[in-house]
């Protein structure tokens, strides 16, 4: 018989009476052909903190085909045993290593997995799990060659830190936003891109590339994340980067704040977070005594004036005074002889640091 085709049977009885009967035709598919099934889900080389089921497709190749009556799945672990559908027991070269079986094509097998627990019982944390898929007709020919699906199970969250910008400082320039991140064991696999979220405390907006500032009533806020420059394959410490040159920082006094997110190929993630300030505004300081330019005075006991910034504390206040005699400019040094040729630059106004958002008084006199 050749496999593929239909052969058609006759039956005739004959009594001694000589008369006899056919009896109606009965047809015989033959079918030596080996049917094929594939596991599609969980995909070859792929990552997971669950196993909910496994699916796939099966076929029976060939134009009389007897059709595919089953599939059944093979769980191997990296030691290279394999599960019974109850407990790692099963010798993965036995038929108990193989699991009940599925109809229909595609087919999902949901039953008798291991549980995503991380326990020695079911899957563990780090490891790696072989899924094949074979297909039986209703010739009863079953599939011999198959192929795995590598599957590696992981629930540890991968870390991450902020290295710019730090909690707690402020800045007056912020082009690139920057960290380091890691898969640890034992699921030390690999990061994805990992995500930035900007935050503007005070008007309660988020940053999003292509967009700018948005407020709630722009779509999935506020879990609107951007994408950084770099990942990794592998375990081990990386330093990643977000491009923050577009950003259009606002002014702030401890009011805005960067999230980082890394996440693995399961989807295990962590958190980081910094608040900061950002101040790109030059603070102003002006002299309220003398209280204009040109006067005359035959003594002055003491310079007066203020200074403020709106979103940053004022750290000093400097003075620097000069008259012209001649082609000679002499400057005027708090340590004698006063008066001098040599520049000393700027001095420090004793008691002149203020608050921030606060006009701050200060008073320069000649005991400083």
């Amino acid at each position: 018989a050749s496999t593929g085709r239909n052969y058609n049977l006759y039956v005739k009885a004959i009594n001694n009476a000589g008369l006899e009967v056919v009896a109606p035709a009965s047809t015989v598919k033959w079918d030596t052909t080996k049917p094929a099934a594939t596991a599609v889900l969980p995909a070859n080389n792929s990552y997971g903190k669950t196993l909910p089921s496994v699916t796939g497709v099966a076929s029976d190749a060939g134009a009389a085909a007897s059709g595919v009556a089953g599939t059944q799945i093979q769980i191997k672990r990296d030691d290279n045993i394999c599960w019974s559908g109850a407990a790692w027991s099963a010798n993965c070269l036995t038929e108990t290593s193989w699991l009940g079986a599925v109809a229909g094509t595609p087919w999902t097998k949901a039953t008798q997995l291991p549980l995503a627990n991380n326990t020695p019982g079911g899957l563990e944390d780090g490891r790696q799990y072989d899924i094949s898929a074979r297909a039986f007709d209703f010739a009863t020919n079953t599939q011999t060659v198959t192929t795995a699906n590598i599957f590696r199970y992981d629930v540890s969250s991968p870390t991450v830190a902020n290295v710019l910008p730090l909690h707690a400082t402020r800045y007056n320039a912020l082009p690139t936003i920057s960290g380091t991140a890691e898969d640890i064991a034992p699921g030390l696999f690999n990061v994805t891109f990992p995500q930035v979220r900007i935050h503007d405390i005070l008007l309660n907006q988020y940053w999003v590339d292509g967009t700018g500032w948005v407020t709630s009533a722009f779509p999935g806020f506020p879990d609107l994340w951007n994408v950084a420059l770099d990942s990794t394959p592998t375990g081990g410490v990386f330093t990643w980067r977000y491009d923050a040159s577009l950003v259009t920082w606002p002014d702030r006094d401890n009011g805005l704040r960067v999230e980082a997110k890394a996440l693995d190929a399961a989807g295990n993630y962590q958190t980081a977070s910094s608040t900061f300030s950002f101040d790109a505004t030059r603070p102003v300081s002006v002299v309220t005594y003398p209280p204009f330019d040109g006067l005359s005075y035959s003594s002055m006991t003491a310079l007066f004036g203020t200074s403020s910034d709106i979103s940053s504390p004022i750290l000093d206040v400097k003075v620097k005074m000069w008259y012209l005699s001649g082609a000679a400019t002499y400057y005027w040094s708090p340590a004698p002889p006063h008066w001098a040729l040599v520049d000393p630059g700027f001095a420090s106004i004793n008691g002149a640091a203020g608050p921030v958002a606060t006009v701050n008084p200060w008073t320069y006199n000649s005991a400083q």
